[in-house]
């Protein structure tokens, strides 16, 4: 289980109590890929992953391979070390 929290460092790099959004369900991200430009994916503190977005409803979404792209995803999400916050969207 990933434990994600959206928090002011300080100098050594260490969270500071109270500070941002404090403790999230999941966070977010994009794949590296023009094909899917500015589309983002939740990373959930279960290690699974979601789009976003209505896949199923969006037109240019629903063209894509769905499972395929989900599978980027969570590899990408798998190796990344920086996420974005769905609360505030600062790096987390």
């Amino acid at each position: 289980m990933k434990t994600f929290r959206c928090c002011e460092l300080d100098k050594s790099g260490v969270c500071v109590p109270n500070t941002g959004c404090g403790a999230l369900d999941y966070v977010l991200f994009e794949v590296p890929s023009r094909m899917v430009q500015g589309y983002k994916f939740r990373f959930n503190k279960n290690e699974t992953v979601v789009p976003e977005e209505d896949w199923d409803n969006d037109r240019y979404l629903k063209a894509l391979n769905k499972s395929y792209w989900l599978e980027k995803a969570t590899i990408e999400a798998e190796t990344l070390d920086i996420f974005q916050c769905p609360k505030c969207g600062n790096d987390v």
